[in-house]
């Protein structure tokens, strides 16, 4: 299959896709999603899932992560919760309804208070948010770090050449 043909089967499938998961999620006062274009970016194959996994380098995150002997690790749009396996006391949560996700919310509905993780991780999730809401959620994800705590973000690669999938 093509690129552009892979690209507009994607974004078809995405467009649907969003308006489906929206009926789905009980609280959806947050201006996330109000936004269906940020819904819709957000979605993504599940196969696309596994671009950010270098193991040699989500390894070496999970070990420092583990060192810290957290009573709380965050993960930030956690998706499939990849990493609840293997990062000590991690709670995971997205905005879409993802079966394996401890909890269906946006950053700004989380319920966690100010300095209660001693880790929060956001591995793919951030990028797709549009400038104005990401500061404002970027506030509020360090509020919930503890002093001397870790914070560990990283981006889709592959997003930084398509324009539309926001900044990385």
């Amino acid at each position: 299959m093509t690129f552009l043909r892979r690209r507009r089967s994607l974004d078809a499938w995405r467009k649907s896709r969003a308006k489906e998961v929206l009926l789905t999620i009980d609280n959806t006062d947050d201006s996330f999603y109000g936004n269906i274009n940020l819904v819709e970016r957000y979605l993504h194959e599940e196969k696309d899932s596994y671009n950010i996994r270098n193991i040699d380098i989500i390894d070496g995150i999970y070990d420092r992560l583990n060192a810290l002997n957290p009573e709380l690790v965050i993960d930030v749009g956690c998706g499939h919760n990849f990493n609840k396996e293997k990062v000590q006391n991690l709670i995971g949560f997205d905005a879409m309804p993802y079966p394996k996700a401890d909890m269906c919310c946006t950053i700004l509905q989380a319920p966690f208070k100010e300095n209660s993780a001693d880790a929060i991780i956001a591995f793919s999730s951030m990028q797709m948010l549009n400038e104005e809401y990401r500061l404002e959620c970027y506030e509020r994800i360090i509020s919930w770090v503890k002093p001397n705590g870790l914070l560990e973000m990283r981006t889709n690669p592959l997003g930084g050449s398509d324009k539309t999938m926001g900044p990385n």
